[in-house]
């Protein structure tokens, strides 16, 4: 039997290096606009808005850097039962957004 050998180039594994990196920076970036203050102070974190918010950072860039570097989208589907439905309701409710 026959093994698949998978080269892999040191060009091909800096540029996805490249990639992942590119978005951390860009999720610190987005972050910092989430929890930093226009004076430069941090701010503190005590409302669930504010929780939602970075959640909300973190699941989108997730996300992004699935489709740009990988080449794969996420898609979260709950299905049509009650829990779903309670599920669904409650991030709607939140503000968060699969």
């Amino acid at each position: 039997m026959a093994e698949t050998v998978q080269k892999t180039s040191l060009g091909s594994i800096l540029g996805g290096a490249e990639c992942y990196l590119g978005n951390l920076e860009e999720l610190a970036a987005k972050l910092q606009d989430v929890l930093v203050e226009e004076d430069g102070s941090l701010i503190k974190i005590d409302t669930y808005q504010e929780v939602v918010a970075i959640l909300q950072v973190l699941w989108d860039k997730f996300k992004e850097t699935a489709q740009e570097c990988e080449g794969k989208t996420i898609e979260v589907k709950l299905g049509n039962d009650l829990i779903a439905t309670i599920v669904a309701a409650g991030l709607n409710v939140i503000g968060f957004k699969l």
